[in-house]
């Protein structure tokens, strides 16, 4: 089914990356209507901004190597979905936003397709993990979290989204030998730090317990083993 119109209001300091969005949103079918606020925080608060269902908001807004978090903060506790579309890449940086509530983290190097990804899903109220990000995640010293690899999390989260393991497989191109390879190996390291996951459904409660999936993304049917 084909997703529905979404409107967005953006927050950057910089009018080229705004017209760059701008263009990115209007190729994008359906297309995605861009509200300009610039730095301006009202424009996200009254009018249209606030009708907006996604928040895409630049860090650096203010002061040059000053980050917006007590504002990223505060758009969250107000129900925003905010994509954060920055050219910080600092690991530290993009694992606190996920922290603060971002929906996601997109650096302003992975560009158009990822963006677009990620204001549809966070107009969903869902997370989208970029390539970059999940490899952040996997890096990621959390007690308990098992070191997933990139390929690992991508496999997992496109099966516990509600795809078999061979819609899996076709989606991401490898066989399913490969797609049940990536899977157990998942399970012994979850096995590991003292977290089994045994089937589809344990797993998928443990990919949403490390944040990498949420409640709405995850499969309502996920019995498979």
């Amino acid at each position: 089914m084909e997703d529905r119109p979404v409107t967005v209001v953006m927050l950057d300091n910089h009018d080229v990356v705004i017209d760059g969005v701008r263009g990115w949103c209007a190729r994008a079918r359906p297309p995605i209507r861009l509200i300009a606020a610039g730095t301006r925080f009202a424009r996200v608060r009254t009018g249209e901004g606030a009708a907006a269902e996604v928040v895409v908001f630049d860090l650096g807004l203010q002061k040059e190597g000053v980050h917006e978090f007590h504002e990223l903060s505060r758009l969250v506790r107000e129900g925003r979905n905010v994509v954060v579309f920055s050219g910080e890449e600092s690991p530290a940086v993009v694992l606190e936003c996920a922290r603060l509530g971002a929906k996601s983290f997109v650096t302003k190097a992975e560009g158009e397709e990822h963006l677009i990804h990620a204001i549809r899903a966070a107009a969903k109220g869902e997370t989208y993990t970029t390539p970059k990000h999940a490899g952040m995640i996997v890096a990621d010293p959390v007690p308990g979290r098992p070191a997933l690899s990139e390929k690992q999390i991508e496999v997992l989260l496109a099966w516990c989204s509600g795809l078999s393991k061979p819609m899996v497989a076709r989606k991401l191109h490898m066989s399913p030998s490969t797609v049940a390879t990536h899977i157990e190996r998942a399970r012994g390291h979850y096995e590991r730090v003292g977290r089994p996951a045994p089937d589809k459904l344990s797993m998928t409660n443990r990919l949403i317990q490390d944040d990498l999936l949420s409640p709405k993304e995850a499969d309502p049917l996920a019995d498979d083993p």
